[in-house]
């Protein structure tokens, strides 16, 4: 029952009461992860059931994956089973039958995929698969080609093919396929994309339901940027990743409505300073973000007296500004804003602030209440 269903929690938790009876303690690891597993993740109960559950683990673990050892380089628990795990791409080729037999296996990570890219997206065992991750397995636009022509993937929801050496015709492929319709993570990181995948990304129907894109450490540029916020057709996006994407600046904008919905904007590593990011945060656009990367960029306190000004950003949770050159007169700037009053996480490591930066932090409202900012 567990393996053929493996997204429900009944049947674990029937296989724990009869491990119960012959007391074994993997009874208990099941219900403590499938309690955790039901909880939101920064509910505060979540932290005594992961120590339980560990504790569990590391006395066990090797005992209970045993039977898989033969097979995988590496796994993952969850809900008291092996869900995820690393493979050789020619390991699971060979042995899929077994690892599917033995575990409810969710998430595959393949390793050495080299040239069995269309051995693997012929497997029907993919079709079990609600996660899929080939890093850097170098494999190019091929990869991305197979993928968006294979059969077996209408069930996956997370791809990760980041550091692939994917180009935009693969980006293109991969748009205009309709083997993936319920995908909701697509990381892209780490490829070799610039402008047009953004282009690409924005007009295709396929991915309607994405809620959560990187593309980080690639080169979209601000036109590549703007052209995904203006996107209609990704209206469930929340995370949006476009660190090291060589993003200068952004110029206003009346409607865009993929920026309009976002929860979290990442934008680390670019090249903005206080005018390049102006026209987006004072912009009402950005509203609905709870969480703002602005990490190792170049905004120094007048890019930090924009941000502070701006009451677009009242909603922000989390505000990230390691590495931005900022000074006791930046500091100054965020403790004296009124738009703060949410923030549960400020941080600020790796900039040039002093003690009195430092203590007017420490002394803001907001802060006090809330924050733990971090030089």
């Amino acid at each position: 029952m567990i393996l053929a269903h493996p997204e429900q929690d009944g049947p674990r938790l029937l296989y724990s009461d009869w491990l119960d009876q012959i007391g074994d303690p993997r009874a208990e690891f099941i219900r403590l992860q499938c309690a955790s597993a039901n909880l939101p993740p920064n509910d505060p109960r979540n932290i005594d059931l992961q120590h339980q559950a560990d504790v569990l683990l590391k006395e066990h673990q090797h005992e209970w994956v045993e039977p898989l050892r033969p097979i995988i380089s590496g796994w993952q628990f969850h809900r008291g089973f092996v869900e995820t795990v690393i493979i050789d791409a020619r390991q699971f080729l060979l042995h899929a039958d077994s690892l599917f037999d033995l575990a409810p296996v969710r998430h595959v990570r393949l390793l050495d995929v080299g040239s069995h890219v269309q051995q693997l997206v012929n497997s029907i065992y993919l079709d079990r698969l609600q996660t899929l991750t080939i890093f850097a397995s170098h494999s190019g636009d091929s990869l991305a080609r197979a993928l968006s022509t294979c059969p077996h993937l209408h069930r996956l929801k997370e791809l990760n093919i980041a550091r692939n050496r994917i180009t935009d015709a693969g980006v293109a492929a991969i748009a205009a396929s309709r083997a993936m319709l319920q995908l909701t993570s697509l990381d892209l990181s780490e490829n070799h994309l610039s402008e047009p995948s953004a282009h690409y990304l924005a007009a295709s129907t396929a991915f309607e339901r994405l809620q959560s894109l990187s593309l980080n450490h690639n080169i979209v540029g601000s036109s590549g940027a703007h052209v995904l916020f203006e996107a209609s057709r990704l209206l469930q996006l929340q995370t949006l990743k476009l660190g090291y994407n060589q993003i200068t600046g952004f110029v206003q904008m009346t409607e865009a409505p993929t920026l309009s919905h976002l929860r979290s904007l990442d934008l680390s590593g670019n090249q903005l300073d206080g005018a390049g990011i102006a026209p987006l945060v004072e912009s009402q656009l950005v509203r609905g973000l709870h969480t703002l990367n602005l990490s190792h960029n170049t905004l120094g306190d007048h890019g930090v007296q924009v941000l502070a000004d701006a009451p677009s950003l009242a909603g922000l949770r989390t505000l990230v500004l390691d590495d931005n050159r900022i000074t006791d007169a930046g500091a100054r700037s965020l403790a004296a804003s009124p738009h703060f009053s949410r923030l549960t996480s400020l941080k600020l490591a790796n900039n040039p602030i002093g003690a009195t930066g430092v203590q007017l932090l420490q002394e803001s409202l907001f802060l006090n209440r809330h924050t733990a900012a971090r030089r």
